[in-house]
């Protein structure tokens, strides 16, 4: 990881600010359905667990 490479990085992201943006909230929005799908689980494996406790 040299400082120009670094630079560059940062021009790239700079130049393509919009695409970036895109990305970031595709991203959010994935994180989002995750974490639903996570919490269901969640919840799914507390409902199985009630059953075990009875």
């Amino acid at each position: 990881w040299s400082y120009r490479y670094l630079k560059t990085l940062q021009y790239h992201s700079m130049s393509s600010n919009r695409a970036c943006t895109v990305t970031e909230s595709d991203h959010q929005l994935n994180m989002q359905y995750l974490m639903a799908k996570y919490r269901e689980g969640q919840k799914k494996e507390e409902k199985s667990s009630d059953l075990w406790s009875c």
